[in-house]
């Protein structure tokens, strides 16, 4: 992985996000979610096939953005 965002809300999650930086394949963000609670980690991956992530920020207002900036060359 080449980037690393954190974003924790409210609860008692805790999530990170990682963004791959690969030339020759497709591009993923990894989700893992950790429970503090019932001691427990969570993963999904996402597609990103626009191009190689650089990095990722998530948003500060909702839990349900984030960005990337990538390069698709």
């Amino acid at each position: 992985a080449r980037s690393l965002a954190v974003q924790q809300d409210s609860s008692d999650l805790v999530r990170f996000f990682l963004g791959t930086l690969n030339l020759k394949q497709e591009n993923k963000i990894y989700l893992l979610e950790y429970d503090e609670e019932l001691s427990q980690i969570n993963s999904l991956s996402f597609e990103h096939p626009v191009g190689e992530i650089w990095n990722i920020e998530t948003s500060f207002s909702s839990g349900q953005y984030l960005s990337t900036c990538y390069s698709d060359g």
